[in-house]
């Protein structure tokens, strides 16, 4: 009999959710740690998946010392759509950095790849870790021997290690059994952030053209992994404040060229970044043709061009949130390339 999905999240309330989630993933936290008490970093439930996410020490320092522990579960997608490779998850560190501290490191130079034994209670989990200087960040998969009885036989479940200035050796895991203090320190820890003063502003740029348009999907473009094997670009990063200051002078574009109102050349433009994030990191010609496809997917966007791809523009639509149909809108594209860019044979 099939484990069923995971309840949706917003079907129960903070509390039950807070009381349930030790049912459905074996959290793993540290042993013995002498950095304090962790709080709860982050903690998130869909229909498919769940993921817990434990943080230990000094989060605000680059040197650390710091550990975050993260348990990912899912019932029924594969791992590589929930857990990201070790590299990704050095990235999403440096990103939290630079939220929480502005720090913006630098990318990553002669990392270290390697197989380890991770120590969790009175056992030992294989593992792979790479490491950057003092920064490193380990995986490994969670045995069912360790998964409390409400998780499914069929559940995948990895745990990811991330730690500054915390040598891997000195790193014990345990399961968590009480979640309580976690989220009390959480709640301790918001309380006590004082709001930061507004900084004054400068006026949003007056652009002409598709520059704004194109500046934004330029940027979400290189804000994640374009293929497996390929570096996401990871300096310079940019405040929240930036990146919503850039979004509002493409919408104002957009608007302006399209003469739409608000709701509706905002969601224009969550179709145009959304489908050319995942094209880019669906083909192997984004390289070459990346440039040619977005300024089509601008035109048609803004002006309902009929462009040569057309066809993928408007498969989108349903790709966008139906995985299945994409394998369509990817086959448009490809054709797309190969009508304009391949050589006849």
């Amino acid at each position: 009999m099939e484990h069923p999905s995971f309840p949706p999240a917003e079907s129960i309330s903070p509390e039950q959710q807070r009381a349930s989630t030790l049912a459905r993933v074996p959290i793993l936290g540290l042993a013995g740690a002498d950095l304090g008490s962790g709080r709860m970093l982050e903690d998130h439930s869909d229909s498919h998946s769940h993921f817990v996410s434990l943080g230990y020490g000094d989060e605000a320092n680059p040197s650390g010392p710091f550990v975050s522990t993260t348990t990912h579960v899912s019932s029924h997608l594969p791992l590589a759509y929930v857990v990201a490779p070790a590299r990704d998850v050095l990235v999403h560190e440096r990103d939290r950095l630079f939220e929480r501290s502005g720090v913006d490191e630098p990318d990553e130079i002669g990392a270290r790849v390697r197989n380890v034994r991770l120590s969790v209670d009175e056992q030992s989990l294989s593992a792979q870790v790479r490491s950057a200087g003092t920064l490193w960040a380990a995986q490994a998969r969670v045995p069912i021997e360790l998964r409390p009885a409400g998780s499914g036989p069929r559940d995948r479940v990895v745990v990811s290690v991330v730690s500054r200035g915390v040598p891997l050796e000195q790193v014990r895991l345990t399961l968590v059994t009480d979640l309580l203090p976690f989220w009390a320190a959480r709640d301790e820890w918001l309380a006590a952030q004082r709001p930061r003063p507004p900084r004054p502003r400068d006026p949003l740029p007056e652009v002409e053209g598709m520059s704004a348009l194109e500046e934004l999907v330029q940027s979400a473009v290189h804000s994640r992994a374009s293929r497996p094997g390929r570096a996401r670009s990871q300096a310079p990063r940019r405040s929240l404040d930036d990146v919503r200051r850039e979004w509002q002078v493409a919408l104002d574009t957009q608007m302006r060229y399209a003469r739409q109102e608000r709701n509706e050349a905002n969601q224009s433009i969550m179709m145009l970044v959304s489908q050319l994030r995942e094209l880019s990191a669906s083909v192997d010609w984004w390289d070459r043709a990346g440039s040619a496809a977005t300024a089509e997917a601008i035109r048609y966007t803004v002006f309902d061009s009929a462009v040569p791809s057309r066809n993928a523009q408007l498969l989108w639509r349903r790709a966008m949130d139906h995985v299945p149909a994409r394998a369509a809108w990817l086959s448009e594209w490809e054709r797309w390339h190969r009508d304009w860019f391949e050589e006849p044979a």
